[in-house]
C-alpha cells in the first residue's frame, strides 16, 4: 500500500470519527433538552400542586379564624350587654356623698 493510500485511509477514518462525534453530540444535546423539559414540567406540576394545597390550607385556616372571631365577638357583646344591664340594675355602692353627712365610702365616713 502506498503512503498516499494510507493517508487517504486515515483521513477517511478521521472523517468518520468526526461524523460519529458530531452525531453523538447532537444526540446528547437532544437528550439533555428532553430531560430538562421533563424536569421543568415535573417541577411545574409539583409547584402548582403544592400551591393549591397551601391555598386550600390557608382558606380553611382563614375560615376557622373568621368563625372563631365571630364567636368571640358574640361572647364579648353578650358580656357587654350583661354587664350593662347589671350596672343599671344595681345602685352605686362604692362612693356615696350626702350633703348632711359628708362624704362616705361603703357607709364609713372619710
Amino acid at each position: 500500500m502506498a503512503s498516499h493510500e494510507i493517508l487517504d485511509k486515515l483521513f477517511d477514518v478521521e472523517k468518520k470519527a468526526e461524523t460519529i462525534v458530531a452525531s453523538a453530540q447532537e444526540e446528547a444535546d437532544r437528550r439533555v433538552a428532553a430531560a430538562k423539559e421533563a424536569a421543568e414540567a415535573s417541577f411545574k406540576a409539583a409547584y402548582e400542586a403544592k400551591g393549591s394545597e397551601l391555598e386550600a390550607g390557608l382558606s380553611a385556616a382563614r375560615q376557622g379564624a373568621d368563625s372563631e372571631f365571630r364567636s368571640e365577638l358574640e361572647r364579648y357583646r353578650a358580656a357587654l350587654a350583661q354587664a350593662g344591664s347589671t350596672r343599671r340594675a344595681s345602685p352605686p355602692s362604692a362612693t356615696s356623698c350626702s350633703p348632711t353627712e359628708g362624704p362616705r365610702l361603703h357607709g364609713q365616713p372619710l
